[in-house]
């Protein structure tokens, strides 16, 4: 016959279980947290280099007088204009004219960048580039737009038939 846990261990396996799980959580975010901390190590030693070398101008400069500057956003993996290449390339080998969601191309730009690039891609920042291009687009009168502008669901886009003089890198 099987005998049966008591409730009293039967917690405190629950609760070691949980004490553990929330180990292995803080373990994981130490780690991302160490990398974080190596890194500003060495921007700090890199800050102080140029303050050294800043230094020794003839020209003395109170180092605490410059204002730090914020850094860009994460900046796109693409190169400039090729987002806007793939998205025209891929609405003209649609070959019967069908309008295009914008969910369609960005799974095909995901896959042309995978085929180059393993590294993932922020899906929220090439939805965005995505949008940003197909409006620029919108504005040369390279592609047209088969949806209304004011709702919100995914659009749907489409080649214009005469896009010689459209935007080329």
């Amino acid at each position: 016959m099987a005998s049966r846990i008591p409730s009293s261990i039967s917690w405190l396996i629950n609760k070691r279980a949980r004490l553990a799980g929330d180990i292995a959580k803080v373990q994981k975010a130490l780690s991302k947290v160490q990398h974080l901390v190596d890194r500003l190590k060495e921007l700090e030693a890199s800050l102080e280099a140029i303050d050294n070398a800043l230094k020794l101008h003839e020209i003395q400069i109170d180092t605490e007088n410059i204002k730090p500057i914020r850094p860009h956003k994460a900046r796109s993996k693409f190169r400039h204009g090729e987002i806007n290449n793939l998205i025209l390339g891929y609405l003209r080998s649609q070959t019967e004219g069908n309008p295009v969601s914008k969910q369609d191309i960005a799974e095909y730009i995901h896959r042309k960048h995978l085929e180059i690039d393993p590294t993932p891609l922020n899906s929220t920042q090439l939805s965005h580039c995505i949008q940003a291009s197909l409006n620029r687009l919108l504005r040369l009168g390279c592609v047209s737009r088969c949806h209304d502008p004011i709702t919100n669901q995914h659009g749907s886009w489409q080649a214009r038939k005469i896009i010689d003089s459209c935007y080329k890198p």
